[in-house]
């Protein structure tokens, strides 16, 4: 998962997580094992959201090459990555 945004007037009606659900079932339907993500850490949208629908967030030694590198462009691009997380869901 890239980029994910819910205009506010629509939000808190389902479709952020619709949205994932449909992404899930892409991802199984085609042999991908799981969905990956990068957000704040402390945003109530953000991480604690993603947790409730079964992302775990993955410490330094989880993240593995890719994931690494979008953190450090992250943080390149002036976002403040002390502030940000990776996080996996298994499907």
């Amino acid at each position: 998962m890239w980029q994910m945004a819910v205009h506010r007037d629509r939000q808190g009606r389902g479709f952020g997580r619709q949205w994932i659900e449909t992404a899930q079932r892409h991802a199984a339907d085609h042999g991908i094992p799981s969905l990956t993500l990068t957000t704040f850490r402390s945003v109530p949208w953000n991480e604690p959201y993603y947790q409730r629908l079964g992302f775990v967030t993955l410490d330094d030694g989880q993240l593995g090459h890719r994931l690494g590198a979008v953190l450090d462009a992250e943080e390149q691009a002036g976002l403040p990555i002390a502030q940000r997380c990776a996080m996996r869901k298994m499907l």
